[in-house]
C-alpha cells in the first residue's frame, strides 16, 4: 500500500467516526412530534401541557365560551337602554300631558274671566234702566239671578280648573324631583361600584367575592382542591390567585378557575398561562392580590 493510499484509509476512519457521532446527537436529540401534538392530559407528565390538538381544542371552546358571554352582555346592555329610554319617555309624555291640561285649564279660566267680565257689564246696563221700567226691572233681576248663577258656575268651575291646576304642578315639582333623585343615585351607585373594582354593567352572579383561603390538595390533571365553596359566594368559572408566604415573603404562583363547588370547599383547575411555580397543598388563595 502506498501513501496515498494510507492516507485514504485514515480519511475514511475519521469520517466513520465524525458520522457516528453525527448519528449520536440526531438520536439524542430526536422528539416525538406525534406525541406532542396528540398528548391526553391524563397522558401529560407534571409540568407539562397536554398535546397541542388537545391545548387548541381548550382555546378554541375558551373562545366560544367568552363570545357567547359578549354576546349576552350586549343584549343585555341593549335591553336595559331600551327599558331606561322607555322610562323617560313615559315621564316626558306624563309631563307633556300635564303641561297641555294646565294650558286648556289656564285658558278656560281665561274663558271664565271674559264671560263673567261679559255678565257684569251686561247688569250695570241693566240696572241703568230700572228706574224707568219696573216690567223692566224685573227682566233686570231675573237677568241678574241668571248672570249670578252662572257667574257662581263659572267661579265653582275656576275654583275646580285652579285645583287641578295647581295638583298638575305639584305632582310636575314632584316626578322631577324624583328623576333628579333617581339619576343621583344611579350615578353615585355606579362610582362605588368603580371605587370598589366591580363594573357596574357585569352581570351581578358574576362577580366574585372577596375571599380567601389555601389548597387542601394537589388532585392532578392540573386540578386541585380549595378550602372555600359555594357557602362563600363561589361559582364556576370564578378565578383565584394563589400566592404562598414563607420566611416573611410572598410568592405569587398562579391563577385558578373554579370548576365545581360544594357548601365549604370547591375543586379548581390551573391556567397554564398564568403559572409560575408550582402548587402545593397549604398554599394561600385569594379573590385578589392586595
Amino acid at each position: 500500500m502506498n501513501l496515498v493510499g494510507k492516507i485514504l484509509t485514515v480519511l475514511i476512519f475519521v469520517m466513520s467516526i465524525v458520522f457516528a457521532s453525527m448519528a449520536v446527537m440526531v438520536y439524542a436529540t430526536h422528539r416525538n412530534w406525534y406525541d406532542v401534538v396528540t398528548r391526553t392530559p391524563e397522558k401529560t407528565p407534571p409540568g407539562q401541557k397536554p398535546g397541542l390538538k388537545f391545548q387548541l381544542q381548550q382555546e378554541t371552546d375558551r373562545r366560544k365560551h367568552l363570545e357567547l358571554e359578549l354576546a349576552r352582555l350586549e343584549k343585555q346592555l341593549v335591553e336595559e337602554r331600551q327599558a331606561r329610554d322607555t322610562q323617560v319617555a313615559q315621564l316626558e309624555s306624563t309631563v307633556g300631558q300635564l303641561q297641555q291640561e294646565r294650558d286648556q285649564r289656564e285658558k278656560d279660566i281665561q274663558d271664565f274671566s271674559k264671560r263673567l267680565n261679559e255678565a257684569l257689564a251686561t247688569l250695570e246696563v241693566e240696572q241703568k234702566n230700572l228706574s224707568n221700567l219696573d216690567e223692566e226691572r224685573l227682566r233686570l233681576v231675573k237677568l241678574v239671578e241668571d248672570t249670578q248663577k252662572a257667574r257662581d258656575a263659572a267661579f265653582k268651575d275656576s275654583v275646580a280648573a285652579a285645583d287641578l291646576l295647581h295638583q298638575a304642578e305639584t305632582e310636575q315639582r314632584r316626578l322631577e324631583t324624583r328623576l333628579t333623585e333617581l339619576t343621583v343615585d344611579a350615578t353615585r351607585y355606579r362610582d362605588l361600584l368603580r371605587l370598589n373594582q366591580i363594573n357596574p354593567d357585569a352581570d351581578p352572579a358574576s362577580v366574585l367575592p372577596d375571599v380567601d383561603g389555601r389548597v387542601l390538595a394537589v388532585v392532578g390533571g392540573g386540578l386541585v382542591e380549595v378550602s372555600i365553596g359555594a357557602d362563600d359566594g363561589l361559582k364556576a368559572r370564578h378565578r383565584l390567585e394563589v400566592f404562598r408566604n414563607a420566611a416573611g415573603k410572598s410568592s405569587y404562583l398562579g391563577r385558578i378557575e373554579v370548576v365545581q363547588t360544594a357548601p365549604d370547599r370547591a375543586v379548581c383547575k390551573i391556567l397554564p398561562e398564568y403559572r409560575k411555580g408550582e402548587i402545593h397543598e397549604g398554599d394561600s388563595i385569594a379573590s385578589r392580590l392586595n
